[in-house]
């Protein structure tokens, strides 16, 4: 895949925000269960190895409550046409959404260990806006007949090569599109090769003659197949996926707790609890570890 790049160095469009990497993002996919995993080794159920899913920084992914997809569904139903939500984020899948650095809330979702874009709330308009990656413009591309943008032959070579789509590239368009749409790029043949923003309303794009059309996020002319997985999975599946890893980790986490305590002699111990998800998990592995519940400090 190709990305638009400025001078010598190469860099995203579609960005990873400004947020560092606090350590090393954890994050797999076992393509055979179609489930993510927390670990690159064999799956617990088939046994096949696990491959790394690049996520954005500092790296925070969480199964996708029903909430969240509800916005991620209604969003890409108004932008992309009714029922695309649904078919790009099935509820028959483990969808994985990673929180990322944003001026508000923004969210990469994975769908089939891929990311197939970005639900981000959109302070001026007061909703969120589903932002495309590449693999979800293809995705997208296959039942969407709305935010389209074609482009003549010959001028997806200077979209790899950095530029932006300049009016005289266009082929054709949706003449639904308006200033600001989240877009999906095709060639003349009609397979998708990229994703953008459009900088001129569909209108624009077929009377005007000469402007910016579109602000590349991501281009490519991938003859790879879509990484759309058919296999359906649920959360249980993923667990079992993960069981010998998840308790690995429990034995190493009761391990260090036992540890702790027996080096620290008489000294009473609590445990720190805010009410979320990883204070709860710190309780519950004190209390496996020592076997009795113990005092809770709440922050």
């Amino acid at each position: 895949m190709y990305q638009l790049t400025r001078g010598k160095h190469s860099r995203k469009k579609f960005r990873r925000g400004h947020a560092p990497y606090l350590t090393t993002i954890r994050f797999y996919w076992c393509d055979t269960c179609n489930v993510p995993r927390i670990a690159e080794t064999e799956c617990s159920v088939c046994g096949s190895q696990s491959r790394k899913v690049n996520l954005s920084p500092p790296g925070d992914p969480f199964p996708a409550m029903d909430g969240h997809l509800q916005r991620a569904i209604n969003a890409i139903d108004v932008q992309f046409g009714e029922g695309i939500g649904q078919s790009l984020l099935p509820s028959s899948k483990t969808i994985v959404m990673n929180k990322v650095s944003s001026l508000d809330a923004m969210y990469e979702i994975i769908v089939d260990g891929s990311v197939v874009g970005r639900l981000r709330f959109d302070i001026p308009k007061r909703g969120y806006t589903f932002l495309l990656s590449y693999e979800g413009a293809r995705r997208i591309g296959k039942t969407s007949k709305q935010k389209w943008v074609s482009i003549h032959d010959g001028v997806l070579q200077y979209l790899k090569d950095g530029a932006n789509l300049m009016l005289p590239g266009v082929q054709g368009c949706d003449s639904g599109i308006e200033v600001n749409d989240d877009i999906w790029i095709i060639n003349s043949d009609g397979e998708v090769v990229g994703s953008g923003i459009a900088r001129m309303s569909g209108n624009e794009m077929a009377h005007e003659s000469k402007g910016f059309a579109v602000k590349i996020r991501e281009i490519s002319d991938s003859t790879l197949e879509s990484g759309v997985n058919e296999k359906q999975a649920n959360w249980d599946d993923a667990v079992k996926a993960n069981q010998k890893d998840l308790v690995s980790i429990e034995t190493e986490a009761t391990s260090f707790v036992n540890r702790v305590i027996e080096r620290n002699g008489a000294l009473p111990f609590v445990v720190g609890f805010s009410g979320g998800k990883d204070s709860l998990a710190a309780y519950l592995i004190v209390e496996e570890a020592t076997g009795k519940s113990p005092p809770i400090f709440f922050m």
